[in-house]
C-alpha cells in the first residue's frame, strides 16, 4: 500500500518541504510583484546559517562521540538528497544556458543589470544560492556517519 506518509517517501518529502520553506520564507508569494525582489536579500541569513553550520559541526561531533555511526539510517536520506542534487543541478544548468541564449549574451560575460527581461536569470541565480543551504546536508551526513575526516571549512 502506497500512501504519502510511508517511511520510504519521508526523505524525499523532507527535502522538498525544506526547499519550499526556504523559497517561501524569503519572499512568500510577493516576490513576483516586486520591481526588484533581489534587493531584499540580506547578509543576515547567510551569516546566521554559517554560524549555525559551524556550531552543528562541533556539536554534532560531540553528540556522536559516544554513539554508533548512523550509516544505515542515513542511506535512504543520502540517496534522495543525491538524486535531488543531481536533478536540480542538471535542470538548473539547462535553464541558465537557455536563459542566457534567449537573452543573447555570451555565456561567460554576463552584464549585471536589473532589467525586467533578466528577472528569470536573476531568479535562477538566487535558486542556486538557496540550494547551497541544502548542500550543507552533506556535512550533516558525514557527522552522523562519523566520517569527519572529510569535513573541511
Amino acid at each position: 500500500k502506497s500512501e504519502i506518509r510511508s517511511p520510504g517517501l519521508m526523505p524525499a518529502l523532507a527535502l522538498v518541504a525544506l526547499q519550499v520553506a526556504v523559497v517561501k520564507g524569503m519572499w512568500g508569494d510577493e516576490w513576483r510583484e516586486m520591481d526588484n525582489p533581489f534587493s531584499h536579500c540580506s547578509i543576515v541569513w547567510p551569516a546566521l546559517t554559517t554560524v549555525l553550520y559551524l556550531g552543528m559541526i562541533f556539536a554534532g561531533q560531540k553528540f556522536m562521540e559516544k554513539r554508533a555511526a548512523l550509516d544505515e539510517t542515513c542511506k535512504p536520506f543520502m540517496l534522495v538528497y543525491n538524486l535531488y542534487q543531481t536533478v536540480f543541478n542538471s535542470w538548473w544548468i539547462a535553464m541558465v544556458v537557455m536563459e542566457v541564449y534567449d537573452l543573447g549574451y555570451p555565456l561567460f560575460q554576463l552584464p549585471l543589470n536589473l532589467k525586467p527581461e533578466q528577472f528569470n536569470l536573476g531568479f535562477l541565480i538566487w535558486l542556486h544560492y538557496q540550494n547551497k543551504y541544502l548542500e550543507m546536508l552533506d556535512t550533516v551526513f558525514m557527522v552522523l556517519r562519523k566520517k569527519t575526516r572529510q569535513v573541511s571549512f
